[in-house]
Formats: structure tokens, sequence, C-alpha cells
């Protein structure tokens, strides 16, 4: 069955096949049997892609995966480069939910920056404002330690 999904990801010509290939994964996501090859495929896919609900879902797909270094790549490089609003408005989202580390706060720094979105200027707003507070905590927490 993964070999079906994974060649009617990558070779249908038609978007609503790809889209209905994409919502079978999702299914595996949940059941959590979406593996590393699968993954990948999907990135290939969010990639390529032109169909901008196919690209939606995968990014559905992906939530909560920012823990795999490829994924969380794809999803900055989305941020921060990609044309079509809905689709990093959607990676935003999908990138807040998944674990957030101090690094990336360059990233929001960038967005805030450089976005011609408001509503995603003002997510990376406040995942920076998480953070900084975060690392403030952080901070008073190691030097109530010390002494």
């Amino acid at each position: 069955m993964r070999k079906l999904l994974q060649e009617a990801v990558l070779e249908e010509e038609r978007p609503n096949v790809r889209l209905h290939a994409v919502k079978a994964m999702e299914l595996l996501a949940k059941e959590s049997k979406l593996d590393g090859e699968l993954i990948e495929t999907l990135l290939f896919l969010l990639e390529r892609e032109k169909n901008t609900g196919v690209r939606l879902r995968i990014l559905s797909v992906l939530e909560g995966r920012n823990d795999d270094p490829l994924v969380k790549t794809m999803l900055m490089r989305i941020v921060l480069n990609d044309p079509d609003e809905a689709v990093r408005i959607r990676a935003m989202q999908t990138f807040t939910k998944g674990l957030i580390s101090l690094e990336d706060m360059h990233m929001m720094r960038k967005v805030i920056k450089s976005d011609s979105n408001s509503y995603v200027r003002q997510m990376a707003e406040g995942v920076l404002e998480k953070l900084t507070e975060t690392n403030r905590e952080e901070e008073q927490t190691t030097s109530q330690e010390q002494i």
C-alpha cells in the first residue's frame, strides 16, 4: 500500500488523485505509521507541487513533526521564501505546533522583518515572545541554582 501511495503522490498528473493519496498518508500519520520514507516523499512533493490544496494538506500531515531536521528545514524554507501566502501561513502554523528552540529566534526575526503578510509576522512575533520568555525563565532558574 505504501508503494501505491508513493506512486500516486509522485507520478499522478491529476491533483485530486495526489490530494487523496496525501489524505491516505494523513490517516497513516494519525496511526503513527508514517515512516521516514513517506515523510521524505511528502517533502519532495511539497517542494515541487503547484496545487495549493495539495500543499496545504501535506503541511497538515507534517504537523508536529518538526523534530525531524528535514521537516523543520523545509518548513523554515517555506515560511521564509514561498510566494503563496496561504502556504506560508500554514507552514508557520505547522512549525509553531512542534518543538521550537532558541536557534529558531533568528528565523522568527527574519520573518518579522520581511514577510509581506501581517498574520505571518504576528505569529512570528508571538513565537519570539514565547522564546524570549522561556529563555528568561531558564536564565533565572540557572542563576537561582548558582546561589
